[in-house]
């Protein structure tokens, strides 16, 4: 029995020690795969950057162009040659060429005799071009747009700049980047090499995603570790996406070391503790001799003290592989300086003492170069060297990290003085020109450098970290190897969203948002069924492409909303008191009404205070509403569909997975979206069009076809059972005090 007994306490023993290593080795297989998972996303950075630094660098030189039109606007070829060739005798390895467009018809083109054939060309008529032209013009905003097919021929990356006079629209200027050699100068065909890498661009308009450049397998996508950046860029914005071909690992030496250290360790312990419980166990049963033999009994509690001594000198050396664990933890593997991890709890810690200092990043320029030139061990060599001229040349008070790639972030502890961290830099630029020798090679290495205080920049360490960031940008586009400190206008489009948060908030304190109603058409009776009514703020050019996004991601989507509810209920009854003849209004709700959980409540009271019959109002979603926290969003669809509010699929066609949705979701119609139509309505596949409409009648629903502009159109849709038909050739939205000229109005 205590020999069982014995066993089982071993056995509890061991486990318990194998515990604390699993756990260790747990910690260092996490830091590990979290420091893959940054590598990568630091890469991602760099391309992100340069992918931006290559477009806005060249668009700054068009700006003399721009200032020289709006003084002189009888622009010559010879003079628009002088502009575009200083663009080109620098950077003729990503720029494939440049025109200026007066209105909409180029006018002028470089290289002239390569593309003069081009001339005369009105781009409002080029189905592929039109839209952007138009938008540039209307909105008076540069834009961003690829890939473009081009007049000239070929793909390429369009920047599109309107050029005003005497605040009127005149025309605008463009650059065309050349799409393969821009993409292979961002760096991500490179980094493609060891990586999945895919390049989105969201369509501004029509907010659809088009894959630029990818190498992704067909089954990728489904993994949640790929990582991403934007890159915003002129009104538009892209999306980067990159997991690692053998996927991320938080495997090591230390780790299997860990583990095997423990196993050691475990058995040694477990096998102690047995032998001590058996030697207590025949302690026990030789009592009465051990009191009769004293030199037997000081034998014994010799051998316990022996016992004791390695059992604590056991404890001391895990004590010591734990704090060599956590020395570790706090490291950069490659230059033995902290790391990223170590920055953010000490500069956190002195944050919240109140305490003042400077933080500075330091970004070494063109390392891609040194990596291509002389390979990526040699990269390693040079990173170390930054770290030891760092150590040895900036303040004795100066604490150096290395935060990821090319990176080091150096905290100067209560120095906020600008002599001195100016000195700092001095000394730091003339160590690294003088220290310029790496195993026998000369190396004109240089680096720029970004400056941010605190408290006064930030009290937060990663928003001092995104700052200094900016200010390092700011250095590299100075022309590097230099320093600069960051300051609140490096932020302008920070300050843009914020301006378009408070015009929203404005717009609902003083009652400045206003509904326009757009008729929706019976295709077989050509009368208008009923009416979507759309949100516009007054006296104002924000478009809602511009303004949704920022509701949704501030939250005032929710009161926003709520507005658009009980306006529609309340013009509804103001309509009816008119005697004008009622047709159902259908609104658009956003994900985040449908996710609160309290959107048919808000409907049925609304309702209720207005005296509106339920089937006046309907409501439509996109699929996106769908895709996150679909459980409750199929709820939130069931409580209003069993009050009788019908439910329509709006923009149908653009996302990934919607034919599944209406297999379960309680919808009424689906909106077939524009893009789709034009696709596919007058191509020799129409009958994709016919399959589409076919299969929603087959699941017992209407279909709504947006976006229609001719009596072509609307003809075809007849023709493929399309029930209803919404667009510009009916009517565009119109004020509610209009919507009675609509409303008896015919259209066969």
């Amino acid at each position: 029995m205590n020999y069982n007994k014995n066993k089982i306490t071993t056995i509890i023993v061991f486990i318990l020690t194998m515990s604390v290593f699993i756990f260790t080795a747990t910690i260092e297989y996490n830091r590990n795969y979290q420091n893959s998972i940054k590598e990568t996303q630091d890469e991602l950075y760099h391309i992100k950057q340069n992918f931006e630094n290559v477009i806005t660098a060249r668009m700054i030189a068009i700006n003399g162009l721009k200032a020289h039109i709006e003084l002189y606007p009888n622009l010559t070829q010879d003079e628009f040659n002088y502009f575009a060739r200083a663009i080109f005798a620098s950077n003729y390895d990503v720029v494939q060429s440049m025109s200026f467009v007066t209105d909409t018809t180029i006018t002028h083109i470089y290289p002239y005799d390569k593309y003069k054939n081009v001339i005369g060309t009105d781009l409002a008529t080029k189905q592929d071009q039109e839209k952007w032209i138009e938008y540039a013009k209307e909105f008076k905003k540069s834009i961003i747009t690829a890939p473009v097919e081009l007049v000239e021929g070929g793909n390429g990356i369009v920047v599109r700049i309107p050029i005003e006079r005497q605040g009127e629209y005149y025309g605008q200027a463009s650059i065309v980047f050349n799409y393969d050699k821009t993409l292979e100068a961002c760096g991500m065909v490179d980094f493609s090499t060891n990586n999945f890498v895919e390049l989105e661009m969201i369509d501004t308009l029509t907010k659809q995603n088009n894959i630029m450049w990818n190498n992704f397998p067909d089954n990728i996508k489904e993994s949640k570790e790929i990582v991403f950046e934007t890159v915003d860029l002129y009104d538009s914005q892209m999306l980067l996406q990159s997991i690692p071909k053998n996927g991320f690992n938080g495997k090591s030496i230390l780790f299997y070391l860990i583990l095997s250290i423990g196993w050691i360790i475990s058995i040694i312990a477990s096998l102690m503790v047995y032998k001590l419980l058996g030697t207590t166990m025949s302690l026990r049963d030789s009592k009465k001799n051990l009191v009769e033999s004293n030199e037997e009994l000081e034998a014994y509690v010799n051998q316990l003290k022996a016992n004791e001594e390695e059992l604590h000198k056991q404890y001391e050396e895990i004590n010591e592989k734990n704090e060599y664990i956590q020395f570790l933890a706090d490291r950069d593997y490659l230059t033995n300086l902290f790391n990223r991890r170590k920055f953010t709890n000490d500069l956190t810690s002195v944050i919240l003492t109140k305490d003042m200092g400077t933080v500075l990043l330091l970004d070494i320029d063109n390392f891609k170069n040194i990596n291509d030139t002389q390979g990526h061990h040699y990269g390693d060599k040079v990173l170390s060297h930054i770290g030891k001229v760092l150590k040895n040349s900036i303040s004795e008070t100066a604490v150096v990290y290395r935060i990821g790639g090319d990176e080091f972030a150096i905290h100067l502890p209560k120095i906020i003085d600008n002599n001195i961290i100016e000195d700092c830099m001095t000394s730091f630029f003339e160590a690294l020109k003088t220290n310029n020798f790496i195993e026998q090679i000369k190396n004109n290495i240089t680096a720029s450098v970004g400056i941010a205080k605190y408290p006064q920049d930030s009290i937060s360490a990663d928003d001092i970290l995104i700052k200094t960031d900016i200010a390092m940008y700011k250095s590299k586009e100075e022309g590097k190897n230099r320093f600069s400190y960051f300051s609140q206008h490096m932020i302008a489009n920070f300050d843009n969203l914020i301006k378009i948060e408070n015009q929203l908030q404005d717009a609902l304190d003083i009652g400045n948002f206003k509904l326009v109603y757009q008729p929706i058409v019976d295709s077989g009776t050509g009368e208008i069924s009923y009416f979507e009514a759309l949100l516009r703020i007054k006296d104002s050019f924000l478009s809602p492409a511009e303004f949704i996004p920022v509701a949704e991601n501030t939250g005032l989507i929710i009161p926003i909303g709520n507005w658009v509810i009980d306006e529609v209920c309340r013009q509804l009854s103001v309509w009816r008191e008119n005697g004008i003849s009622l047709k159902p209004v259908a609104i658009n709700i956003s994900a985040k009404q449908l996710y609160e959980g309290t959107l048919t409540q808000y409907i049925q009271n609304a309702l209720k205070k207005y005296d509106i019959s339920y089937a006046l109002l309907e409501i439509e979603i996109t699929e996106s509403v769908l895709i996150e926290k679909s459980a409750l969003s199929v709820e939130q669809l069931n409580e209003l569909k069993n009050i009788g509010i019908p439910i329509s699929l709006d923009d149908f066609g653009t996302g990934y997975s919607s034919l599944s949705y209406l297999t379960y979701i309680p919808f009424d119609k689906v909106k077939i979206d524009k893009s789709l139509k034009d696709k596919f309505l007058f191509l020799e596949n129409f009958d994709v069009m016919q399959g589409i409409i076919s299969l929603s009648h087959g699941l017992n629903l209407k279909v709504v076809t947006e976006g229609v502009e001719t009596l072509e159109e609307f003809n075809q849709l007849k023709i493929h059972k399309s029930d209803f038909v919404q667009g510009f050739y009916f009517s565009k939205p119109v004020e509610a005090d209009k919507v009675i000229d609509l409303i008896t109005k015919k259209y066969i």
